[in-house]
């Protein structure tokens, strides 16, 4: 009998700019916060709809990089700036993100596979 792929969980933390942000899932949280994910600047800490995240579908990984989309906007202060500054700063955000995170990198390739 052959083994099952062992299921690769989405990491508690993800190093971002030289921070760690703490990433959780909350039970419920689409119909408690009507939100399926928030990043929260002052606490480093990004809260997730738990349905959504243990699907582990391409739907999971767009999730998570729209609030990894918001942690980056805001650790580099892009409110007021132009477009190619934004785009700039995003691309080299998912870069660092991905060459820190590996096991980051091990659960989005998990989820992109479904």
């Amino acid at each position: 009998m052959a083994k099952s792929p062992q299921q690769i969980s989405l990491p508690s933390k993800l190093q971002v700019s030289g921070l760690t942000i703490a990433l959780r899932c909350q039970k419920q949280l689409l119909e408690i916060a009507d939100d399926e994910g928030s990043y929260h600047a002052g606490k480093q800490l990004v809260v997730f709809d738990e349905s959504i995240i243990e699907q582990q579908t391409s739907y999971s990984c767009i999730l998570v990089w729209h609030e990894i989309c918001h942690i980056i906007y805001e650790q580099y202060n892009l409110k007021d700036k132009k477009e190619e500054d934004v785009v700039n700063a995003m691309s080299r955000g998912f870069v660092q993100i991905l060459r820190d995170n590996p096991g980051f990198k091990n659960w989005m390739d998990q989820c992109l596979k479904t």
